[in-house]
């Protein structure tokens, strides 16, 4: 079983390149002053080239990590996996 756990990070700034990209959760644009957040992006798993990585990652080994940007309150609002908040 992987043990991922999302965390925030830094509000988006004006000239950072997610700004615009879609939350892979709610399919929103990122806007400045938001937090994103990663959550492993199960589809790219799912692509036949990727079919090592998904073995490793199943074996709970090493292995290429596959992950979509999302809005840290969409991890909130959907109550995914998250490390405690300090």
């Amino acid at each position: 079983m992987n043990d991922f756990k999302a965390r925030p990070y830094e509000p988006l700034e004006k000239d950072h390149p997610l700004v615009g990209d879609l939350c892979k959760l709610c399919n929103q644009p990122l806007l400045i002053g938001q937090r994103p957040s990663l959550v492993i992006d199960v589809d790219k798993y799912l692509n036949p080239d990727m079919l090592e990585e998904k073995e490793k990652m199943l074996a709970n080994k090493v292995h290429n990590a596959q992950a979509a940007v999302v809005h840290w309150t969409c991890i909130l609002l959907y109550d995914l996996p998250r490390q405690k908040e300090i």
